[in-house]
């Protein structure tokens, strides 16, 4: 398990991080990634492309999700917020149950398979998934490696500095608080985060 930044039990990935999608504003390439297997889709989209006449639609999906479609983990919406989605828009009773039926209630839709079951663009799709993720405060998978904040060490040191200049023309603030109390104390604090990076 790992605990978030806002004392929210996730559990562990490894080279992930968790952050609230509508604070953090992630880009599209800083979201964690993880392939997708979708027998059952494949099997939905198949009957509804049939009848839609676009089995030139299908072959391209099934040929992008041959060997697992490579997905956001987190740009997605659930099939409760679907369902409620295609009612508002009119969709007739006899499709939404399709879904309904078809697809078990914690089945995420991804915004690759919205966009070949509805002929929306994928670009379209992946924002309306952000959306109603950030409208939810979702507090999903980042790429660590994308989102790790650089230059730890060196925004210490320059505290430090700082710091010190600030500190030697207060009075009663001489070397020995700005190096022995205060540097020290800049000392622990970096290795306490140093240790931390290497522990977490």
């Amino acid at each position: 398990a790992q605990i978030t930044k806002y004392h929210i039990v996730k559990p562990y990935k490894d080279g992930v991080d968790y952050d609230d999608f509508l604070i953090a504003l992630p880009e599209r390439d800083h979201l964690a990634s993880f392939t997708k297997e979708v027998p059952l889709f494949l099997r939905y989209l198949k009957v509804v492309t049939d009848q839609e006449g676009r089995g030139d639609a299908f072959a391209a999906f099934l040929e992008r999700a041959k060997s697992g479609l490579v997905v956001e983990s987190d740009v997605y919406i659930t099939s409760d917020e679907l369902l409620a989605i295609m009612w508002k828009n009119g969709y007739s009773d006899a499709e939404r149950n399709a879904v309904q039926f078809t697809f078990p209630s914690d089945y995420k839709f991804h915004y690759p398979e919205l966009s070949v079951m509805f002929d929306i663009p994928e670009e379209d799709t992946y924002k309306f998934c952000m959306r109603t993720r950030m409208e939810d405060s979702h507090i999903g998978e980042l790429d660590f490696s994308k989102v790790k904040r650089e230059g730890l060490i060196r925004d210490h040191w320059l505290i430090f500095g700082t710091g010190i200049f600030i500190f030697k023309t207060f009075p009663f603030f001489g070397y020995y608080f700005g190096v022995k109390v205060f540097g020290t104390s800049m000392w622990c604090w970096t290795m306490w985060h140093i240790l931390n990076r290497f522990i977490a």
